[in-house]
């Protein structure tokens, strides 16, 4: 959005972030498993079972999850990057090799992974 940063995906599946020069300022790979800086921390606080779920009450916990479905169809399944509008996070939506559906990433101004 300012300008300063053009971000790029190949079909190795990477993301290429370069100046406004076409100068490459680093390279990535678009599928990782790592959930970035905004990781999840476990606490080791009791069971999931015994844990209060809301309104939605103790079937919650029990209940199967949602069966995820693989991309539809009419999905060309190319890679899509979208910034915020302040320009200090963009995000890639990519179809993950393995489980075959499109998922989207965050990442900030120096390709950190949110």
């Amino acid at each position: 959005p300012d300008q300063d940063i053009v971000v790029l995906t190949t079909g190795q599946e990477t993301i290429i972030m370069m100046t406004r020069d076409f100068d490459p300022v680093t390279e990535v790979k678009i599928h990782q498993e790592d959930f970035g800086e905004g990781k999840f921390v476990t606490v080791g606080w009791g069971k999931k079972e015994t844990q209060f779920h809301g309104s939605e009450g103790k079937q919650a916990a029990v209940q199967k999850p949602k069966e995820i479905q693989p991309v539809l169809p009419w999905d060309d399944c190319l890679p899509r990057i979208t910034w915020r509008g302040d320009g200090q996070f963009f995000a890639v939506g990519a179809i993950c090799p393995e489980s075959r559906i499109r998922k989207v990433r965050i990442w900030n101004r120096e390709c950190v992974l949110q």
